[in-house]
């Protein structure tokens, strides 16, 4: 095995699937206490409610409101049964057991809940680096890697 082969390494979240759902920038939520303005800056956990099984989370990342759309990001393992999910449909049974707090199907459009439950998401891959990478702060205008210069 050569030097510049990455080297890999073991980590929990190796294997871990993936799936990214397009949210507005702004939301207003009905909770017990009134309605709730999500703030786009702010991150968020929807958390899942089912009484048996996985209880998916949604991570809502945060983004600065000029950009005017921002991601909620389903991570399971790859056995879950949310994979299971291949159509709007099937996407806004499951929502409505695992998130009723959060009604994803009020929030986004219908093309985006087809394209939601029908993308097949990605996986994380395995943690890897090369033996010899070398990274040298700015203004360093040559990136040494072993005997090769660039």
């Amino acid at each position: 095995r050569g030097r510049f082969v990455p080297q890999e390494f073991d980590s929990p979240a190796a294997g871990l699937r993936y799936k990214v759902l397009t949210l507005p920038t702004s939301m207003t939520l009905e909770t017990p206490t009134g309605s709730e303005d999500l703030t786009s800056e702010v991150m968020y956990s929807v958390r899942g409610v089912v009484p048996r099984g996985t209880k998916l989370k949604l991570g809502l990342i945060p983004v600065r409101s000029e950009f005017g759309t921002r991601t909620a990001n389903a991570i399971t393992k790859p056995d879950d049964k949310f994979w299971e999910v291949s159509d709007a449909e099937g996407l806004r049974a499951y929502a409505a057991k695992q998130w009723p707090h959060f009604p994803i199907d009020k929030l986004v459009s219908e093309a985006e809940l087809e394209r939601f439950a029908a993308d097949r998401g990605g996986y994380f891959p395995r943690p890897q680096h090369p033996a010899s990478a070398v990274w040298k702060p700015p203004p360093c205008q040559v990136a040494a890697d072993g005997e090769a210069v660039a």
